[in-house]
């Protein structure tokens, strides 16, 4: 009987706990948590095959799961010729996207306003709507961090959790390692950088941007792929994940029996192009 107790006691326990992770993977949405930014597109009526000389409709939806409001441009193009957009023809429409409430991420719906029709289709085929838009971003993370003599012990020092703003690319952590000798601070900070959304980086890369509050210490960074020139972070369409480490130049100077907190700064400063596209089947009216 005690063992059928303990048996249906560690039952409910693994029961209870499969539970809790089930709820916590079906309640989170792990893209949109870190700041996806993303496009859908429909054609109105919303079908897959269109009938050569019937009119359609093209509407693209933004959605924005990011901290940072910005205007927006979204263009769109076909892949046929001649095709519904006529080749050569901007169709862009300019709009602002909100930036997201808490987890609740904003949308921006784009009808192009009038009407598409395909012609001259001898046979059976098909062809590729494309929408892209292109909008800059910003993101940034500060992390606290404690200034102290040798006499000062660490647990003296209270340091917050990491603050970050949510976005296409994000700071995904902050590491901040404090050697301390007699009244000296030198500080090794490890910073991780992240990608999110399925889109591209335009121009020459993003702007990085990192500093202290409070000291005047100059900061030297480096990124473990080479890819940061200056405050220039290069960044190609691999998806991979940065990683810079910054140095203090100089240490910082406080007196032995002295303490005080800082905050460092990281903003990321871009911009981005996310794409979406529907591929339609287009019958010839005679067949």
């Amino acid at each position: 009987m005690v063992f059928v107790n303990q048996f249906n006691r560690n039952f409910v326990i693994i029961s209870f706990l499969t539970l809790l992770v089930l709820i916590s993977s079906c309640g989170s949405n792990p893209r949109a948590n870190l700041g996806d930014v993303k496009l859908t597109l429909k054609t109105m009526p919303d079908i897959n095959i269109i009938n050569e000389g019937k009119e359609f409709g093209i509407l693209v939806e933004a959605e924005n799961s990011g901290d940072f409001a910005t205007p927006i441009s979204v263009c769109i193009s076909d892949t046929r010729s001649p095709g519904a957009i006529p080749e050569g023809e901007a169709m862009c429409i300019n709009n602002n996207l909100e930036a997201a409430n808490n987890n609740i991420p904003s949308k921006t719906k784009l009808s192009f306003g009038r009407q598409f029709v395909y012609d001259d289709v001898e046979v059976d085929s098909t062809s590729t709507i494309i929408a892209s838009a292109e909008f800059d971003y910003s993101t940034e993370a500060s992390a606290d961090l404690c200034i102290r003599g040798e006499e000062i012990k660490a647990s003296e020092c209270k340091i917050g959790a990491l603050k970050r703003t949510k976005g296409p690319i994000y700071i995904s952590s902050i590491n901040i390692q404090n050697e301390v000798l007699e009244e000296l601070n030198d500080l090794n900070i490890i910073i991780n950088i992240d990608e999110i959304s399925d889109g591209i980086v335009l121009e020459d890369g993003v702007n990085f941007e990192v500093y202290l509050e409070r000291s005047n210490a100059e900061l030297e960074c480096s990124a473990e792929d080479g890819s940061l020139d200056g405050s220039l972070l290069k960044w190609d369409e691999s998806k991979t994940k940065k990683v810079i480490n910054c140095i203090t130049s100089q240490p910082i100077n406080i007196g032995i029996n002295d303490l005080y907190e800082d905050n460092l700064i990281v903003k990321l400063n871009y911009q981005y192009e996310v794409k979406v596209s529907k591929t339609l089947t287009i019958k010839n009216r005679a067949v």
